[in-house]
This record gives C-alpha cells, structure tokens and sequence, in this order.
C-alpha cells in the first residue's frame, strides 16, 4: 500500500452559509428578477405611449423619480445574490446599503407625500426602522454571522 503526498484539507472549500443569509439571498434574488421584469415591461409601456426615457426617447423627469428607489434596490440585490454565492466577503455591506436605500426611500416618500394622520406617520416610520434594525443586529451582532464574514475575510487574504 503506498501512501499519496496528496493530502486532502480538513476544511470544506465551502462555508456552511447562515440560514437568514441563505434566506435573504433567495428573497434578494427573486425581488431583483422580478424588479427586473416589472420595471422592463414598465419602461416598454412607457415607450409605447412616450411618457418615459429609453435611451433617446423624452419624458418628464418626475417618471423617473418614481422608479429610481426600485431600481436602486433592484441593482443593489443583484451583487448580493452573487457576492454570497461566490462567498465575498462584502455582502455584509451590500446588504447594509440595501438597507440604508430602503429607509432613505421610506423617509423620502414621507417627505414627498406626507401623510394626513399621525397613525399614518408611525406606520411609515415603522417600515423605515423595523426591518433594517434587526438586519443590522443579525449581520454585526449574531456570532455565527460575524464568524462567517471574518473566516470569508481570512480566506480572502490567502491565510
């Protein structure tokens, strides 16, 4: 019996992906296609009827506005989907910038368009801060989660 030079890592050439990430890549992944879809047949409509700017073709500048955010968020979610399956260790902040856009885009709306009642400011200001807080706590604060970048960071250095 001869014995191989060749010996194999202990280590999985894959780290195990934390399960709420492995979620959000799936949610950002299927939001970004259909951002993608809804806002091509969007921008095709548009055209159609000359309300809206594709490459040569004129239209007010506010039917932009109302497509910016989504758009925004529809481009940030695609290196997300692709940063977590190539294992990069800057998701973390991509999935903060799609965060940050989110409440930038919710206060913005609030500005635009504020609402009548007080009830329908709390409501805005919940959606704001509720869905980006516990992303920040899950991403900077849950041990697993904060192990898993620090061993992508490592594995990104080549030690």
């Amino acid at each position: 019996m001869t014995d191989s030079i060749v010996h194999t890592p202990r280590v999985p050439s894959r780290l195990p992906i934390p399960l709420l990430i492995t979620c959000g890549w799936a949610l950002m992944a299927l939001y970004g296609l259909t951002a993608v879809v809804l806002l091509s047949f969007a921008a095709v409509d548009a055209v159609a009827h000359g309300t809206f700017t594709i490459a040569s073709l004129r239209t007010p500048v506010e039917e932009w506005l109302v497509a910016a955010p989504y758009i925004v968020l529809a481009a940030l979610s695609g290196p997300f989907v692709w940063g977590v399956w190539k294992e990069r260790p800057w998701t973390r902040e991509v999935a903060m910038a799609f965060w940050i856009c989110w409440v930038l885009m919710v206060v913005a709306a609030t500005i635009v368009d504020p609402p009548e009642r007080t009830k329908g400011l709390l409501w805005l200001l919940f959606w704001a801060i509720v869905p980006p807080v516990p992303a920040v706590l899950y991403f900077y604060g849950k041990r697993n989660v904060v192990l898993y970048y620090d061993e992508l960071r490592v594995r990104g250095r080549g030690a």
